[in-house]
């Protein structure tokens, strides 16, 4: 392969990831008071950095975040394992089978999420539908899964997207 060819895979990843690198160093730089709004820059320091490091409502978020990413993926995990299992042959039914579990794969995390809350919300389709069933008095006595301390209709709503992409 001419030097020209491999390097092109470089140039293009290097291009994809620009922005993101160019609004990390941008963050770095504001956050050590090398630049910001203030003229002139107030110069190199780490009080801001401490500042926020030091906030106790940052590192439980951070801990929230990490414990919605670990359990959507692990969730997704599971469900891609028993959807690659469940639809391994040629039958029809596992044809339809992989088609429906394809079924998120096109669409927008933004959608995604809208349906989840249309779906999970404490007025949503599951909660109309316990209702119906006669699982809950009213739509609002259902558990709420959207705005919950645990995210659990996040994780949920999560792992449903991602599982087609671990399934392939």
């Amino acid at each position: 392969m001419p030097p020209r060819r491999a390097a092109a895979p470089l140039l293009l990843a290097l291009l994809v990831a620009a922005p993101a690198l160019v609004g990390l160093g941008y963050a770095g730089l504001v956050a050590t008071g090398l630049v910001g709004f203030v003229t002139p820059a107030p110069g190199f320091t780490l009080a801001r950095l401490a500042r926020v490091l030091g906030e106790r409502a940052v590192w439980a978020s951070l801990g929230w975040t990490l414990w919605v990413a670990a359990a959507s993926t692990l969730l997704a995990s599971v469900a891609a394992i028993v959807v690659a299992l469940a639809v391994r042959d040629s039958r029809p039914s596992d044809r339809i089978g992989r088609a429906l579990a394809a079924m998120p794969l096109p669409v927008p995390h933004l959608v995604a999420a809208l349906v989840g809350l249309l779906v999970l919300g404490q007025s949503g389709l599951l909660a109309r539908l316990g209702h119906a069933a006669g699982l809950v008095a009213t739509p609002a006595d259902m558990p709420p899964l959207v705005y919950d301390r645990w995210g659990i209709g996040l994780v949920l709503t999560l792992a449903w997207k991602e599982t087609p992409f671990l399934a392939l």
